[in-house]
């Protein structure tokens, strides 16, 4: 069944919960650049769309949800790797917003019977992603740029020193690093966390950070994948 709504208005998220048991809250403003021209407009998404969410899903007597946060949340990294109990200090609205939403989540785990588990997703690509999308990363642009057979192309010389939690000057171009999951791990890791218990820090509650379990440097990656296209092209 699909159902066409606005998390924002109280009826049109009434009749989706109708029969439900679990909650995936996917449903967001995911855009950096607009979360900065236009805050209401992402706040009243992000936060306002969420607490209705939560709200009504404790009133329908929704047993699970699970709060899709973003690694937003953590802004500049102080250590890595980043895992759920580094300091939450995002860097944009978007980030804040997503906080907010998590908080929220918290909290009414905290005052009702639902369980909530939040999960930080970190960027994730996959074969099918739009690599003309504002919204799809360097991934899925250094894969699209490999099938057509042309250069990757990396920007700038930087990379971020956990340490410092500031941009130093590299020495070669591609040393940074970023964490990211292929789609299928991401949602297997949202499968986990229905199935998941609550957290023993705070009952009816648990916070999972989504990424692959280390940092790849942009210049190791592009080389595992030319050799994988190498490969594939070989084979036709």
């Amino acid at each position: 069944m699909s159902l066409l709504g606005d998390i924002t208005k109280p009826a049109d998220v009434r009749e989706a919960l109708a029969g439900v048991e679990a909650v995936i809250h996917c449903a967001a403003q995911v855009s950096v650049e607009k979360s900065l021209q236009d805050p209401l407009s992402d706040s009243r998404s992000n936060v306002l769309g969420t607490v209705n969410l939560l709200h009504e899903s404790v009133q329908a007597g929704v047993r699970k949800f699970i709060y899709v946060s973003s690694a937003a949340v953590y802004g500049a990294p102080k250590r890595i790797p980043i895992d759920e109990d580094h300091p939450t200090h995002p860097m944009s609205n978007y980030g804040v917003s997503k906080l907010s939403g998590e908080k929220y989540a918290l909290a009414y785990a905290g005052t009702s019977s639902m369980e909530v588990v939040a999960v930080r997703p970190f960027n994730f690509y996959s074969i099918r992603a739009d690599p003309e999308s504002p919204y799809s990363g360097v991934i899925t642009k250094f894969v699209n740029r490999l099938k057509a057979r042309k250069p990757p192309i990396i920007e700038g010389e930087f990379w971020f020193s956990a340490r410092r939690a500031s941009a130093a000057r590299s020495s070669t171009a591609g040393a940074a690093s970023r964490r990211a999951s292929w789609t299928l791990p991401t949602e297997r890791s949202r499968c986990q966390a229905m199935r998941s218990s609550p957290s023993s820090r705070r009952p009816g509650s648990a916070i999972s950070g989504i990424a692959c379990r280390t940092a790849r440097r942009q210049q190791g990656f592009l080389a595992s994948n030319r050799r994988q296209h190498s490969m594939m092209g070989s084979q036709s």
